[in-house]
Order: structure tokens, then sequence, then C-alpha cells
């Protein structure tokens, strides 16, 4: 920024010299934007015990100070009748949508900047593909507002490939529901260059992911196939619990060139088998089956 804030004297003489590493920056941003919605009004809920300050450039008359946090954020009115409320949850942005008696839900149309792809699996998750890592979105649950053993049938409903919305069962009309996704992500690579090809998620919530890494410190399991990185570039499974908070299996698989997985499948017994290309003469192989 050409406003950032300098002190009279520079934090550097021009004569001294300075090194400057290599700063490597992954991530990525997804924007959320409500399709033919309403303008609503907000609402902070829950407000915390504490204010933020922002500084923005040298100009005093850009300092906020005193901004009041809350722990729930209520956009009321998005489409007629709807009510979308965020909250953070374990360190992830959580959001509920509250469809009043009488609203209709296939107004509800959310659209995805930033990812490639969105896509359901088999278990009904719906699986947003970024150009680092996959986010899930499980869990799907629908129920009457203030009787959330009342369940409703409800699903994803995919428009285009960044846009969805939620599909619901019979249900009362004159209820108030609740839509809940549970919006999951986890990081998982190491220092450089990882790439998850394809995601499933088996009956249990275990999340099961095969793509490609050129990282010698991807992380691995004890007792793992191989916890050795070998080539240009090795093929990586990983299976994590439903949390995302621990690693149940994870391997390299590869050759001495470069080997990539892009398909995961489950058998019945929750084995894993994946497929892709390999570019390794001595690509490990089994006996004929």
């Amino acid at each position: 920024a050409d406003d950032f804030p300098i002190p009279q004297r520079p934090y550097i003489p021009a004569n001294e010299m300075v090194g400057v590493g290599e700063i490597r920056e992954r991530g990525v941003v997804l924007r959320y934007t409500f399709l033919e919605a309403n303008d609503p009004t907000v609402e902070g809920k829950k407000r915390c015990s504490w204010d933020t300050n922002y500084f923005i450039g040298k100009d005093p008359n850009r300092w906020y100070t005193d901004v009041p946090n809350y722990r729930e954020v209520v956009y009321h009115n998005v489409w007629d009748g709807v009510d979308v409320i965020f909250r953070l949850s374990n360190g992830f942005l959580k959001y509920d949508i509250i469809i009043s008696p009488g609203a209709d839900p296939e107004e509800i149309k959310i659209r995805i900047d930033g990812c490639n792809d969105l896509k359901i699996d088999f278990n009904g998750n719906m699986i947003i593909k970024t150009e680092l890592w996959d986010i899930i979105e499980g869990e799907l649950k629908a129920f009457y507002s203030g009787f959330s053993n009342l369940k409703i049938n409800v699903k994803f409903t995919i428009y285009d490939p960044h846009t969805f919305g939620f599909a619901l069962g019979n249900h009362d009309k004159s209820r108030a529901i609740v839509v809940d996704p549970l919006v999951y992500s986890t990081f998982l690579g190491g220092l450089n260059l990882d790439a998850s090809e394809d995601l499933i998620v088996d009956s249990y919530g275990n999340v099961y992911v095969a793509g490609w890494t050129d990282s010698r410190d991807y992380p691995t399991t004890s007792g793992a196939y191989s916890r050795t990185y070998r080539g240009v570039c090795d093929i990586f499974v990983t299976k994590l619990n439903p949390s995302g908070a621990s690693l149940i299996y994870s391997t390299y698989i590869g050759g001495s060139g470069s080997d990539y997985a892009n398909t995961i499948v489950l058998d019945s017994m929750g084995n894993a088998f994946i497929s892709g290309y390999t570019r390794s003469s001595n690509y490990p192989t089994s006996k004929r089956i």
C-alpha cells in the first residue's frame, strides 16, 4: 500500500544490506454470494467482551476504534422470509439458514467464487474443489426450529459448477425450518506443491483423499506403505477421521519419476482403490490378481 504508515526514520538505512528469504503463500479465498437476494438488514448477536481497533494507512480519519465484536451475525430477509446466521465453530465459519413459514426454499441460491467445481459424493456431501484442497459441506441437516429432533429430508442441489441450493423433502410449510450444513476443512500437505485430485467420504464420515505431491515432508503415518518421497512427484493416499483432526493412515506411492493419482473409490469393506498414471519405470507393482 502506498499509504502504509512509516516513521520519520526508515526502518532500514539505505547503506545497510538486507537478506530476504522466500515466503510461500498458500491459500484459497472463497467468496459466497447470495443470488437474486434482497438488501438484508444485519444484526450482531452475542457480543464479545472485547473490541477491535483498525488503523488503515496514515490518515486518522480512516482509523476505527472500539469496534464491537459478536459471536453471531444475522442477515435478516436475505430472500423473502429467509434469514442467514453466521458464527464461528471450531475455528471455521459456519452458517445456518432459517426458513420462515410460507417462504420458498427454492429461492435460495448461493454462488461460490474461487472454487473450480462443485460435486456431490455418494453420501450426499457437497465437495468444493479448489486449486489446493477440497472443502466438504456435509452432514446436511434440516429440522423444525426449536425441535432439532424433528428431522426433515434435505439434500444439496447443484445448479452449475459454482452455484448450489437446497432441496427439502415433505414438510409442514406452516412451521419455521433450520437448514444446518457442516463445513469441514483442514490443511493437508508439505512445504512444496501438493494437489488433491479426488476425495470420498465413507458412511462413518471418514475422508479419503488421493492426489500427488512434490513435498518431501508430506505427512505420513507409522506403518504406512511408504514414508519416503522417491521421485519427481509421488502419489499420496490419505485417510482422515471425521473431524479432520487426525490422520488414520497416509502414505506415498511412486517410483523415481512422476506419478499421479486422479481417482479414489471404496469397496464395501472400506478398502481404497486409486487410479492414475505414472512416468516411473520402477513404479511399485505386485503379482497379477
